[in-house]
């Protein structure tokens, strides 16, 4: 018995197959970044928090690039990580999440030095 298989971001069911298979699913792990898959590429701490800008190399928006506020670890734990999930989560670290442009990094420090 099939099911519903995935979701656009706009929140509607991509495909529905009766095989249990989703000829969309690789597009769509494409698109999602892998939290298993990044590299963080600049850290700026502040107090409490970190700036994060990350790549994730199987993303294809903004080429996989994500900037993130997130609560302070030790820079050597972060970058020891083995999954960096940059989606807001329920008791999650992320805070704020901003464009990943030059204007955007401008932006989160901006917010950084507004808290």
């Amino acid at each position: 018995m099939g099911g519903w298989v995935g979701y656009k971001p706009s929140g509607k069911v991509i495909e529905y197959v009766d095989s249990g298979t989703c000829r969309q699913c690789e597009a769509l792990k494409l698109t999602n970044p892998d939290p298993s898959n990044f590299k963080v590429e600049r850290i700026e701490e502040r107090g409490p928090w970190m700036l994060l800008e990350v790549v994730y190399p199987n993303c294809t928006n903004y080429e996989g690039r994500k900037i993130l506020v997130m609560k302070r670890r030790p820079v050597i734990e972060l970058l020891n990580k083995r999954w960096l999930d940059p989606h807001f989560v329920s008791g999650g670290d992320i805070l704020a999440r901003f464009e990943p442009t030059d204007q955007g990094w401008e932006h989160a420090l901006k917010f950084l030095a507004s808290l």
